[in-house]
């Protein structure tokens, strides 16, 4: 678990292996569940595709970095999920076939 400072840092440094120039190019989140937040919801593959994900201390140090991010530039849907521990947040390269929605705006874009 670590602070918002602590993530900032961990997701720079991975930034960097990236390979992309502009913060606009990746997807920032929160979620509780690794598999189903990231892999599942937002269809983010394991492999050969850039992506983090790193457990927070609090929701606040989440959403701090999530602020943070947005602030630069990256791309995120507004969740109106309760987020249960571990507050876990995540980011990802946007690729065509990744989904930038949250499991309940994706259910209601369906359902209409």
């Amino acid at each position: 678990m670590a602070t918002s400072n602590e993530i900032i840092q961990s997701i720079d440094e991975h930034l960097k292996t990236s390979g992309r120039e502009y913060f606009s190019g990746f997807y920032i989140g929160i979620a509780s569940d690794v598999d189903n937040g990231i892999f599942y919801t937002h269809n983010v593959r394991r492999k050969n595709q850039w992506w983090i994900y790193c457990d927070a201390d609090t929701l606040e140090d989440a959403e701090r970095v999530v602020d943070y991010y947005k602030s630069k530039g990256m791309r995120f849907s507004k969740s109106d999920e309760n987020h249960d521990a571990p507050y876990i947040v995540f980011c990802y390269t946007v690729t065509p076939t990744t989904i930038e929605k949250t499991a309940k705006e994706q259910m209601y874009a369906y359902c209409g």
